[in-house]
Parts: structure tokens; sequence; C-alpha cells
């Protein structure tokens, strides 16, 4: 099964709240990108949106310039038509928009102040495409600008979603982006999935420097 299949049959056939990288409200993402983005205007880029909330509670607290980029058209319609029944949505639909893409063929029209990623980098485990995730970013993150990174840190787990991960710690990920971007800040913590399983995470916060 490729990949666009899988994750279009897991949000098709799954509740949000089922899988395990649910999270009911995206109190992490949202503060780190709060943060690290005081301009509301400047654009920022939510990679792997799936059927997250972290898009329209940007657009609640101000934000104009919000992308959803997920392979699952499926999981970006529940998210988009959750966010456009919504009071923010009602009023300003134009501020989010919902990219169906591979990532890693991925061609962004604009450069955005800041990268957010969850959890999408640990999926690919081969060098290949891990560079080709490194010139997305790239692409994509303007200089100046801050990557927001998650991936199972090195005593996470080693599967997800039936696929094995590639895990990560902070000077794994300094090595993986190279010397364009300067590490900011390393955060490990814990996600507790529905079921109540405790995964180790590994965030770190670039700064792209040229």
């Amino acid at each position: 099964m490729d990949s666009r299949t899988h994750w279009e049959s897991i949000y098709s056939t799954k509740n949000p709240a089922q899988v395990s990288w649910f999270e009911a409200e995206p109190i992490r993402s949202f503060g780190w990108v709060a943060a690290y983005l005081q301009d509301k205007t400047q654009g920022v880029v939510d990679i792997g949106a799936g059927a997250s909330l972290l898009s329209q509670r940007l657009v609640e607290a101000g934000y104009s310039n919000v992308s959803a980029l997920d392979l699952s058209h499926a999981a970006l319609q529940v998210a988009s038509m959750r966010y456009l029944a919504s009071e923010a949505g009602t009023k300003s639909p134009e501020c989010i928009q919902w990219l169906v893409s591979d990532l890693l063929s991925w061609k962004p029209t604009q450069q955005y102040a800041v990268w957010h990623d969850r959890a999408v980098l640990h999926f690919l485990d081969n060098a290949m495409d891990q560079a080709a995730y490194v010139a997305r970013l790239t692409a994509a993150l303007k200089p100046g600008g801050h990557a927001i990174i998650s991936v199972f840190a090195t005593d996470g787990p080693t599967h997800c979603s039936g696929i094995q991960v590639q895990q990560y710690d902070p000077l794994m990920l300094d090595n993986l982006l190279g010397k364009s971007f300067n590490r900011i800040e390393a955060i490990k913590w814990q996600h507790r999935t529905p079921n109540g399983t405790e995964q180790n995470f590994q965030t770190v916060i670039y700064q792209r420097t040229n």
C-alpha cells in the first residue's frame, strides 16, 4: 500500500479522536508557534496537519496566513469543514490554505516564517526521503524563519500506524538539517495517546541562518 492510500484509509475509516496522535487541543504546538511568530500576518505552515485543530486555533488567535498541508484529502476535509463551521471560519475562510500534497514533491508558492511539523519527519526512514524533506524545508522557510520539528525520541516508539519510524535526538536532527539551520531549543516531552500509552517525543526548534 502506498503512503497516500495508507493515510486516506486511516482518515476515512477512523474518527480523528481514535488515532494515536490525537490531541484534544494542540497546546504545545500553538505555544511554540506563538512564541516564534509575533507578526501574525507572516506565514505559518503546518506540515502533516491531518485533522488537527492547530490551524483553526491560530486563526482564532489572529493569524491570517496559515497553510495546512497533508497527504490525505480526507484528513484535511475533516479539519476544513470544522473550521468553516466555526465563527472564525465563517468570518475569515481565506485565512487557511488547505494543501493536499505529498510533502516530498510539494512546490511551495510562498516562503513561510514558521514551519511546524509535529510528526512527519520520523516516518521518513531512508536517506533519499530525508534529503527531500530538508530540501522542501529549505525552499519553504524564509531566512531568519523558524522550524519547529517534533519526532519520536530515541526512547520513543519504533513503529506508528503500522509503519517503522526513525527515532531522533537533537544532534541527529542537527546533522540532518545541516549548517543552514541553527538550533535554538530542544524539548523532550511525553504524549499520551487516547488509549493511555505514553510516547516520548523530541521537539527541536531551529532558525534558518541563510
